[in-house]
């Protein structure tokens, strides 16, 4: 992604409705099946793999030990300017942490960016633990594509089918498999294909911020999908979202270890 992304991802991540649902969604559906799935463990390890500009890494480190990582250099200096660990690492191939280092895994609107897809998934799901947990987003539906994709880097959009390909490749356990952004996805849908048709989409930053109630209803709105999932699956959506559980270690040769940074705590 390009620099001036990450620019409106710091200024925006905080406040911006979309960013703001979204965490309040995944952090809900984390805890539950981190509760559910490894009740053992009284403070889990979790990686953030493609950790953006820190600001998930900065909550989450509230409850968890947290680690990330990210490819860009200019992502790494938001990252550590927010006092969050993080560590230079690429998907498919260049993982700095050894097979089995963590309880939960997220990967955040990530899989889009990579070209090989199933060997990233493959690779990053490796540093789960026999157990470990993982949750994972992706944009949905190619025929919502726009030039903010292309701004983005995003190689696809995704449908249920081929997320679900690639969860059962990397053999995961499907825990749950849904659309989600749902109920703010017709207003949204309608304004990409509006842009499309009249070519005002454009390349380029172009996230704004709604006024203050407006924002905060839109936030809430999307932020209240989390009180039914995953008692349901959600049958559209402009995302998709999957938690999904490693069963076994990770399968021989996968995510062979680039670096000396361990993800385990002092003593382990």
């Amino acid at each position: 992604m390009e620099k001036p992304l990450y620019e409106e991802m710091f200024r925006m991540e905080g406040t911006h409705w979309w960013f703001v649902g979204r965490r309040r969604v995944i952090f809900t559906l984390l805890k539950r099946y981190l509760t559910r799935l490894r009740p053992t463990v009284q403070r889990p390890l979790i990686c953030d793999i493609g950790a953006g500009c820190g600001l998930n890494l900065v909550e989450l480190s509230k409850e968890y030990d947290v680690t990330g990582m990210e490819a860009s250099d200019d992502a790494i200096r938001f990252c550590r300017g927010r006092g969050e660990k993080v560590v230079k690492g690429e998907l498919p191939d260049i993982i700095p942490f050894p097979p089995g280092s963590f309880d939960a895994l997220l990967l955040l609107d990530v899989l889009e960016h990579v070209e090989r897809d199933q060997e990233a998934l493959n690779n990053a799901s490796a540093v789960l633990k026999d157990g470990g947990i993982l949750l994972a987003t992706v944009p949905a539906y190619p025929w919502l594509w726009t030039k903010r994709d292309d701004f983005h880097g995003h190689r696809r959009r995704y449908t249920r089918s081929s997320l679900e390909r690639l969860l059962l490749g990397a053999k995961l356990r499907i825990a749950l498999l849904t659309y989600f952004n749902t109920l703010l996805f017709l207003p949204a849908a309608g304004a990409r294909l509006a842009r499309r048709v009249t070519r005002s989409d454009r390349y380029g930053p172009d996230l704004s911020m709604p006024k203050g109630c407006i924002n905060l209803l839109l936030a809430n709105i999307f932020a209240s999908e989390r009180l039914i999932l995953p008692h349901v699956t959600l049958p559209f959506g402009l995302s998709l979202l999957c938690a999904a559980q490693r069963l076994g270690p990770a399968p021989a040769g996968a995510n062979e270890f680039h670096g000396s940074q361990s993800a385990t705590r002092k003593g382990e």
